[in-house]
């Protein structure tokens, strides 16, 4: 059955059926896009905090302040992607995650003292959180798109591998490439990997919400806060992972920091895989009632960790914990915006978790700082349980 789309003029355009699945080109482009978030992870914490020369609350702020210019353009990135689609949105994303690298290059650069370093530094994290607004926002809202409505949670389940494959082989590699031949190389790829995104994007086909009419960005918000809550908290848990998980691992002697995300996207690529259709069919809040609880878990067992073997199968219990929090809590939010508000809605939604991540990273730097690197996993535990918690309370009103 064709499916025809109102386009954002008004006009009634012909564009291609819905698809069984999402389309490919979507979730390579995310895939090589993502990889430019997933390739620094391991590697701005050492370089800031050993070669840089600065504090555990300077590197939660650096790798908090990404998150801060993400959150702050996610209107915008909402707002592009529901007039002109997904598709512009990540052209325009990629290309600002591109600089981020380019950026971090620079930084690396021998002549430069270490706080002009930090400077540019700060500067690449806030291009790439420019980048990664408009290209998640596009790519996650144009994969919903390629689908309908009816699949949106196996569609937000596959973005969501895309994403974390990235993460899971962008880490390893990244600290592999930065202690063979230091930060510049492992940025090289920070450069090369979104261009290749923006090469798939532009063969792609375009698919675009329907029209209609759009809300202010703060009234979406106001229709989905509690959903985006209990993905804050769910989020905290992910950010002592990425910004500390390092350190964490090299202030008790450990050697295989670069396999943490791995481990984390091990556990949420499996659960995606094989589950990845439990929120359409049983329910978002049921489902990300039992993840938050498996992801304290998870976090509790990286806190109470006496050797790295059970940190990592932590990492491991995390991401199956985090797979499905997104999709869960995404299909009962877009139950209640309207079609055309889809793309600030998605936008909004990941805000929360940017906030999160904005958040935790100096919030866990503190932590660290008084207590030690085991008690962001505290932190992470305690964050979870409140989200269960949040969820719980929720799911009655929303029956």
């Amino acid at each position: 059955m064709s499916t025809t789309i109102i386009g954002t003029a008004g006009q009634a355009s012909a564009t291609p059926t819905h698809l069984a699945r999402p389309a490919l080109a979507v979730i390579a482009a995310l895939f090589c896009g993502y990889l430019a978030v997933g390739l620094p992870l391991p590697v701005i914490p050492l370089f800031v905090h050993s070669k840089l020369g600065f504090s555990n609350l300077i590197v939660g702020l650096v790798i908090g302040i990404q998150f801060l210019a993400t959150v702050l353009t996610r209107g915008y990135a909402g707002r592009i992607t529901d007039q002109q689609g997904g598709k512009r949105a990540a052209l325009q994303g990629a290309g600002f995650s591109a600089l981020g690298g380019a950026l971090y290059m620079i930084a690396a650069l021998p002549e430069l003292s270490s706080g002009v370093s930090l400077g540019v530094v700060v500067a690449g994290r806030l291009a790439a959180g420019l980048g990664e607004s408009q290209f998640v926002t596009g790519c996650v809202s144009w994969s919903i798109a390629s689908v309908g409505p009816q699949r949106a949670g196996m569609s937000m389940s596959w973005t969501g591998i895309a994403m974390f494959a990235a993460l899971a082989i962008g880490a390893p590699v990244g600290m592999t490439l930065y202690h063979q031949w230091g930060l510049q190389a492992a940025m090289v790829a920070c450069v090369i990997t979104p261009m290749l995104a923006i090469l798939i994007v532009l063969g792609a086909t375009s698919y675009v919400s329907p029209a209609g009419h759009r809300l202010p960005f703060h009234r979406v918000i106001r229709q989905i806060w509690q959903e985006g809550l209990a993905l804050m908290l769910q989020g905290v848990g992910v950010s002592g992972l990425t910004a500390f998980a390092s350190l964490y691992f090299l202030a008790r002697g450990w050697v295989h920091a670069g396999l943490v995300m791995t481990a984390f996207g091990v556990g949420f690529i499996l659960v995606r895989v094989v589950l990845g259709h439990l929120p359409d069919r049983i329910g978002g809040f049921r489902v990300a009632l039992y993840s938050l609880v498996i992801e304290a878990i998870g976090q509790g067992m990286l806190w109470l960790a006496p050797n790295e073997w059970v940190a990592l199968s932590g990492a491991l219990v995390t991401g199956l914990g985090c797979a499905l929090v997104f999709p869960a809590l995404g299909v009962e939010l877009l139950k209640r915006v309207l079609p055309a508000n889809r793309g600030s809605a998605m936008g909004g939604f990941v805000a929360f978790l940017d906030i999160a991540y904005g958040l935790a990273g100096p919030g866990a730097g503190l932590v660290a700082g008084q207590f030690g690197y085991a008690a962001v996993y505290l932190l992470g535990t305690v964050s979870a349980l409140l989200g269960a918690a949040l969820i719980s309370a929720r799911r009655p009103t929303s029956a």
